[in-house]
């Protein structure tokens, strides 16, 4: 199995594991892996017959991983930030040039709004050009850490 040109994993020393009402499954030797390529998910999962399973991706192949992963290995395909490339697409960067405002609203705003979702890098980019802009967020999570992530975002708590 490929990754970026390089060889991510290869076994002969596979196990296929067929399950009722599952697609088949092939768990492969951890000494068959590169495993300096693969970050952990977090997700942990406990069978009665198989054990204790932890989950791994690769860096950037998005939340579930499975899609990104599936390109990357096997389509050839490379890992890009989203964001950046939808604002390109839809023009965002020639739209700040007349705008005097920007307003970005986001059900919950948290330390990973800043870390390439969308919300985020709209409110970066314009305080990089210097454009005024305005957060909405019922949800903050931890507004003055927030705030120390970019120096001109000014984060404030707005009492229910």
């Amino acid at each position: 199995m490929g990754l970026g040109g390089g060889r991510l994993a290869g076994t002969r020393g596979s196990v296929l594991l067929f399950e009722t009402s599952l697609p088949m499954r092939a768990y492969i030797p951890r000494e068959d892996v590169r495993m300096d390529l693969l970050v952990p998910t977090g997700t942990h999962t406990r069978c009665a017959y198989k054990g204790e399973a932890r989950y791994w991706s690769v860096e950037g192949a998005g939340a579930a991983g499975g899609l990104g992963f599936g390109l990357m290995c096997f389509g050839g395909g490379s890992v890009i930030p989203g964001a950046p490339w939808v604002l390109d697409r839809v023009g965002f960067p020639a739209l700040l040039e007349e705008a005097g405002l920007v307003l970005v609203g986001e059900a919950r705003f948290d330390r990973t709004s800043l870390e390439g979702k969308l919300p985020g890098e709209v409110l970066q980019i314009a305080l990089r050009r210097g454009v005024p802009a305005a957060l909405v967020a019922p949800h903050a999570a931890q507004p003055l850490e927030l705030a120390r992530h970019h120096e001109r975002l000014e984060v404030r708590a707005v009492g229910r």
